[in-house]
């Protein structure tokens, strides 16, 4: 009877384990909708074009011409080649690192630490919006950083090494 029940209780929590998957694209090509519902992504491989809707947890973006579009995510992590990646809302904590990559997003307004945005690698170009305090760590060579950000939003903090990186204001339209 007792192992019935621990049966029975093992199964109700099925849904619940199975709502906190990663959801996962890998291969070559594929375009997808999804909607992250508060879970990871990950995404590896070449050439996919995926669309995420609502608050994703950490979407991982690994491989080469890819192009994520996404309403905001807790983290995103960007690697390897020419991948783009744009997010219409905001980016908890943001890691760019490998060659020639594209990412448009906001950094959002904590109230603790500074949001936080890494760069590595070669060639790669951000354009971010801060809305609170923000700390830019960039390495390597030929990265564009470029913010802007609301009044009372103070200049990002910040370390930069390499060979021709830049870390500037956006200029105003």
């Amino acid at each position: 009877m007792i192992l019935r029940s621990a049966a029975c209780a093992a199964l109700l929590l099925l849904p619940m384990a199975a709502q906190a998957q990663t959801l996962l694209v890998e291969g070559v090509e594929s375009r997808r909708e999804m909607d992250c519902a508060g879970r990871d992504v990950d995404i590896n491989g070449f050439g996919h074009r995926v669309t995420l809707t609502g608050q994703c947890g950490t979407v991982s973006l690994h491989g080469a011409n890819q192009t994520v579009t996404l309403e905001s995510a807790t983290r995103l992590v960007v690697t390897g080649a020419e991948n783009s990646a744009k997010a219409s809302g905001t980016l908890g904590a943001l890691l760019v690192e490998g060659h020639g990559h594209n990412v448009t997003g906001a950094m959002p307004e904590q109230a603790e630490k500074p949001a936080m945005v890494e760069v590595t690698g070669e060639g790669s170009v951000l354009d971010l919006v801060l809305n609170g305090r923000t700390r830019i760590v960039v390495a390597g060579a030929r990265h564009k950083v470029l913010w802007s950000a609301r009044p009372g939003v103070p200049v990002p903090q910040g370390d930069i090494s390499g060979i021709g990186n830049v870390v500037e204001r956006a200029p105003q339209s």
